[in-house]
């Protein structure tokens, strides 16, 4: 029987009228005052069924079949815990949830015999997320301390300065840029294989190596010529044909962006398309918006701003997460639509994707893009950009709890936001890490008390004195006697005669090992 199976009406004895019918005999009394019985009769119904739900005095209606094995109350208790912790980055698991409920049976010594240990079951868990439809078991993104503790303060300064600098701009000369990196692996996707197999394999050749390209777009939904970045000391023609149109391409030792790459990204991309959307005199009011990073910052770029009234917006540090439209609402369709290419690329090829068929795949990843416009005007609505509205950011951020509790509730709930706090901030501490200090004794023996260094202040003057005279005192740190050793000891295994060179040769791995 499955499980969402229901009774049609008619196959139990008990309860077998619907929700609608009973509303209608109650409202039926209300109006036109018939007596619970003759409307119980109308309808087929037992008066005192219809009775209780006519009193209606606000106790907890009891459902038919079998019962929760927590109350109403305690449940709804339950699920406002999990969306706190969820608030807070700390969300739990399945596993934790049943511990939860197991702390709070034994806690109430209650012994539930449905279940093992009280110890709730993975079906329980099933239909605890089907009751309460607001909670959902879903894959977690994990995200840094340092991004998790940006403040509501960073986020409404951040705001208060973009006020400014989003007046009279009109959206398609509002610019965001990020670089993004595109791998030469597709992922893992779900295959079908024999039941009972350990390793669902599939032979498809896959790199960590990477290119990088820098998208922008802005907030009317134009997005930009892409720059590709070469990891190499050279750029080749056959790597910059067949991409997508006006693609600007060059190179760098490490694959990333630098100054002189920002700045030719800036005057070949960004400022052509402000010069095209603003052709009178190029000082109606720009915006070039992207996060802190010094590669991306450069005098001669910054100068030029200034020229052509270009206002140059640096985001708060570790918030790309929630203020960079691009990474909010356009990187994530772009790096599946590459995934896909990229998988029937290494469905017929093997081998990494040279560098003169990379153009080709991502101008295909680009034109597969319908929606590109779309996604980049929903990030910027999203990052409260445009139009300007602080609060699609803000309510993203863990709140203070309302003053609605009282007592012990009030007590409970700060005392659990508190810990909350202390898990997503978290502290640094205080202790600096102690130096490591090389422990001087003979290769093969024991090591003991007196073969470990005395504790060396790291600021102290003679610290360099104290240790040139621990390794003069010590013969293994003298590599001059050592190498004199070495050599009298090959010496003698050389010059010895036959029955005696075991021995010496023994006698010398001794000392060596």
């Amino acid at each position: 029987m499955p499980r969402t199976y229901k009774k049609p009406f008619g196959s139990r004895p008990y309860a077998n009228f619907s929700k609608e019918t009973l509303e209608k005999a109650v409202l039926e009394i209300q109006k036109n005052n018939v007596s619970i019985r003759d409307a119980a009769q109308k309808y087929s119904l037992c008066p005192s069924t219809v009775s209780r739900h006519l009193k209606k005095e606000g106790g907890e209606k009891r459902v038919y079949g079998g019962q929760t094995v927590l109350s109403r109350q305690d449940e709804q208790t339950l699920v406002e815990g999990l969306l706190l912790a969820a608030e807070w980055g700390m969300p739990f698991q399945r596993s934790d949830l049943k511990s939860i409920v197991k702390g709070f049976l034994d806690d109430q010594a209650r012994k539930e015999n449905r279940f093992k240990d009280n110890t709730p079951g993975d079906d329980w868990c099933t239909f605890f997320l089907k009751r309460h439809t607001n909670l959902s078991n879903r894959l977690s993104e994990n995200i840094k301390r340092s991004r998790a503790a940006v403040s509501k303060e960073t986020i409404c300064s951040y705001f208060e300065n973009m006020k400014k600098s989003v007046k009279d701009v009109k959206p398609e000369l509002i610019i965001n840029y990020d670089e993004t990196n595109l791998t030469d692996d597709p992922g893992r996707t779900k295959v079908i294989v024999r039941r009972g197999a350990k390793h669902a394999e599939r032979i498809l050749d896959s790199t960590k190596t990477s290119t990088s390209a820098m998208f922008a777009g802005t907030a009317s939904g134009i997005l930009l010529p892409p720059f590709v970045v070469y990891k190499s000391r050279f750029l080749y023609d056959t790597w910059t044909t067949g991409g997508p149109q006006h693609t600007v391409y060059g190179c760098s030792k490490s694959g990333w962006f630098d100054n002189d790459l920002f700045e030719k990204w800036f005057f070949k991309v960004a400022l052509p398309h402000f010069k095209k959307h603003d052709p009178e005199d190029c000082q109606a009011p720009k915006i070039l918006i992207g996060d802190n990073l010094a590669s991306h910052l450069s005098m001669r770029v910054i100068q030029t701003c200034q020229e052509y009234n270009i206002r140059f917006v640096f985001l708060p540090p570790n918030s790309t997460h929630l203020c960079q439209p691009l990474d909010v609402a356009f990187f994530r369709p772009l790096k599946i639509k590459w995934r896909k290419v990229l998988l029937e690329y290494k469905a017929k090829f093997s081998g990494t994707v040279p560098k003169h068929l990379f153009p080709g795949l991502l101008k295909k990843t680009v034109e597969r893009l319908d929606n590109a416009a779309v996604s980049l005007r929903s990030g910027f609505r999203t990052t409260g950009i445009y139009p300007l509205n602080p609060q699609q950011v803000l309510r993203k951020l863990p709140e203070a709890r309302k003053e609605t509790e009282t007592g012990a509730e009030k007590s409970w709930s700060n005392a659990f936001v508190n810990v909350l706090k202390d898990a997503r901030f978290g502290k640094s501490p205080d202790v600096a890490p102690a130096r490591k200090k090389r422990i001087l004794t003979e290769p093969g023996g024991v090591v003991t008390t007196e073969d470990l260094p005395q504790q060396i202040p790291v600021n102290s003057s003679s610290t360099v004195a104290k240790r040139t005279k621990k390794y003069k005192d010590d013969p293994m740190n003298e590599p001059a006697k050592k190498k004199k050793r070495n050599k009298d000891q090959q010496t003698t295994v050389s010059n010895a005669g036959p029955s005696k060179n075991k021995e010496k040769v023994k006698i010398t791995m001794i000392k060596m090992f």
